[in-house]
């Protein structure tokens, strides 16, 4: 999994975690210092079997420095806890042809295979963004 904070001019990567990290959320966090607009991608990179999941929850956008908490969403724009819908954030469109997987909104109670449980409400109820497990997976394959 990795964050990129793409800006007219440049782009910048935070946060490239790999391999096993079981079935548990963990928090992460970048600092933005920019005065133009931009635009936050997330990367999901398949590894080399179909076993895994990567998941997304609780997105907050804030002035400052980055705060140890809260790790819920607050209720900023760009916010979101993917609770009700997915907030404005999207997929790259198809023929934009940058990744060969989307993200999707789901539950466990959907029958999400991980995470058991939603990171914001402490359980199966709750919503989070997954890599969509509907299409083939291969090793390399991306998700932004």
């Amino acid at each position: 999994m990795s964050m990129f904070v793409v800006q007219p001019q440049e782009t910048a990567r935070y946060g490239a975690s790999t391999g096993d990290a079981g079935n548990n959320w963990y928090m992460g966090q970048a600092p933005i210092a920019s005065t133009e607009s931009f635009r936050i991608l997330f990367e999901g990179l398949v590894g080399r079997n179909s076993l895994g999941n990567i998941a997304i929850d609780d997105i907050s956008i804030a002035p400052g420095v980055c705060p140890t908490a809260p790790q819920v969403a607050a209720t900023g724009p760009g916010d979101c806890s993917f609770e009700d819908d997915e907030c404005g954030w999207s997929n790259p469109e198809q023929r934009d042809a940058v990744d060969e997987l989307d993200w999707e909104r789901k539950s466990a109670v959907d029958g999400g295979r991980f995470p058991l449980n939603d990171h914001t409400t402490g359980n199966d109820d709750g919503f989070y963004m997954q890599v969509s497990r509907d299409s083939i997976q291969r090793a390399g394959d991306r998700a932004f």
